[in-house]
């Protein structure tokens, strides 16, 4: 027999980090259009970026398993571990310290000068971990 009572709390009428897949497949479709834009300019009319000595083809194929593959993957290990164990991933401000880094690491190509692909390094490092952390925690 199906139950229909759900004893859950409601939902938050901003309920953007309250599921991880909300912030991050948010994230990936616009992060999806602005790579295209960026690409498309860099193809054709050969601007460099923020960061000159970093070849176009390495900041594609890093931002396409990095900024575009991993924010999908984040978003369905994060909502998917919640349903298979039943205990809660991070949410709130938990899930705010895992898409934040993100950012930092697709951000850090824009920035002038030789340090902003050290930011994009620090920014993607900590998102990895955060992940691990967040993925980790429900399972163990």
């Amino acid at each position: 027999m199906l139950n229909l009572d759900d004893h859950q709390p409601p939902v938050k009428p901003f309920a953007l980090f309250e599921l991880g897949f909300r912030p991050f497949f948010l994230a990936a479709g616009l992060f999806a259009v602005v790579a295209m834009a960026t690409w498309m300019a860099i193809f054709l009319f050969g601007w460099q970026g923020g960061d000159p000595a970093l070849a176009a083809m390495f900041w594609h194929g890093h931002e396409m398993v990095f900024g575009y593959a991993l924010a999908v993957v984040a978003g369905f290990l994060l909502t998917a571990v919640r349903n298979w164990t039943g205990v809660d991933t991070p949410r709130g401000t938990g899930l705010m310290f895992i898409v934040l880094p993100w950012l930092l690491g697709r951000v850090g190509f824009f920035i002038p000068g030789g340090q902003g692909i050290w930011i994009s390094l620090l920014g993607d490092s900590l998102f990895m971990l955060a992940l691990i952390i967040g993925v980790t925690r429900p399972v163990v």
